[in-house]
């Protein structure tokens, strides 16, 4: 990333090219593309052709600042093509596949940085709040709008790869925009979405994407460097919401009984937990077998079990390194008092906790997860100074 603050038609080229990508990987998670079954075609290609393009245009790569997530990759790609030798039940594994594609966001991400300024960060998260909201409001209309809440199935069967893009959209409404947006129609259009959000994630409940907001909410009041007017307005949320519900007791009802224990009996964990809680409990004496290597493909509803259960201590710790190393990096690199540092941290810890209990998590499934491995590949470059960038 350029470290003077300025900008020549070629960068000014890539990142219209940038923010073009992103936009259109959001718009690929619109029910009407989702459902013809091409969401993959319709954006991965474009981030090969962001890559090749970058790749042109750069005289060198310095691989210095990624030479450690190269290897982890690289270890864990001979690990698994190693154990496919031995036992063809690895290569139904779905991890492999979403490690790759998020380490490869990642590189793009670090490429793209070569020619983007600092101030584009904040731009190419408007364009992914602009983007989701055109996915946010075609998923309300077409699944969330008129469902039965009482009822135990989804209202939209993909509601786990979307609610992760609107939940980060959430996130950088919450922490980048709120107190930091003049213009009272950009602020309008910031509270009315932020609400739509809010509606449309509970709505779909999705329940490992909606505990997402609370774990934002309590990681930020933790924090004692922070934006005061982010505290006040998450402060202000939760006394809204609270008060909300005191006087609307029948809403309460619909957020705990209907979003939040899925309709299901309290008397059953196992059915409370969608079957995660039998999963966790059998998962010593499935362990104990193969805990060294793994045993091969094993899905699970959450990425320590299925990393631990596929692949063994051995795979498995290449798998949390690598899932770990956003928020490691963010917490040894960033200032605490740098802006950046309250919203990836966030983002970061967020996308962990859903890996507690989802499989791919956080790396896919898909594009998911593409926002945090796409800025974790810009700030890993080292050239401009992040520890002193103080813009709210």
């Amino acid at each position: 990333m350029n470290n003077v603050n300025t900008r020549n038609k070629s960068n000014k080229t890539m990142l219209v090219m940038v923010l073009f990508v992103c936009a259109m990987t959001n718009i690929s998670q619109m029910p009407v593309i989702v459902n013809t079954g091409y969401t993959r075609y319709f954006s991965i290609p474009l981030w090969v052709g962001l890559a090749i393009i970058c790749l042109f245009a750069l005289k060198r790569i310095p691989y210095y600042h990624i030479k450690n997530l190269f290897f982890l990759v690289v270890a864990f790609a001979i690990y698994y093509f190693i154990a496919r030798l031995f036992n063809n039940s690895y290569s139904n594994s779905q991890l492999p596949y979403p490690i790759f594609l998020a380490f490869f966001v990642l590189f793009v991400g670090y490429l793209a940085s070569q020619f983007l300024i600092i101030d584009d960060i904040d731009t190419l998260l408007t364009v992914y709040v602009i983007s989701s909201t055109l996915v946010c409001i075609d998923v309300f209309q077409t699944y969330v709008q008129g469902v039965d809440m009482g009822a135990l199935t989804y209202a939209y069967a993909s509601k786990n790869s979307v609610s992760q893009i609107l939940l980060s959209s959430w996130i950088i409404i919450l922490l980048r925009k709120f107190g930091k947006t003049r213009g009272f129609i950009k602020n309008t259009y910031y509270i009315l979405f932020f609400a739509l959000l809010t509606i449309t994630l509970l709505g779909l409940k999705s329940r490992a994407t909606i505990i997402g907001m609370p774990v934002t909410i309590i990681w930020v009041l933790m924090q004692g460097k922070m934006d005061r007017k982010v505290k006040h307005i998450i402060i202000l949320i939760v006394i809204a919401t609270i008060t909300f519900l005191i006087i609307k007791p029948q809403y309460y009802d619909i957020l705990v009984n209907n979003i939040i224990l899925g309709n299901r009996s309290v008397s059953s964990l196992d059915e409370l937990s969608s079957g995660r809680y039998s999963q966790w409990g059998n998962f010593g004496e499935e362990f104990k077998n193969n805990w060294l290597f793994g045993q091969g493909s094993a899905a699970r509803e959450s990425l320590v079990l299925t990393a631990l259960l596929e692949f063994g201590v051995v795979g498995g710790s290449l798998i949390f390194a690598m899932a770990l190393s956003p928020l490691w990096w963010c917490l040894r690199k960033f200032n605490r008092y740098n802006p950046l540092y309250l919203f990836f941290s966030s983002l970061a810890i967020v996308y962990i906790t859903n890996g507690v209990f989802e499989q791919l998590a956080p790396f896919g499934p898909g594009v998911k997860c593409y926002l945090l491995w796409f800025l974790f590949g810009i700030f890993l470059n080292n050239r401009m100074n992040w520890s002193i960038y103080k813009k709210q």
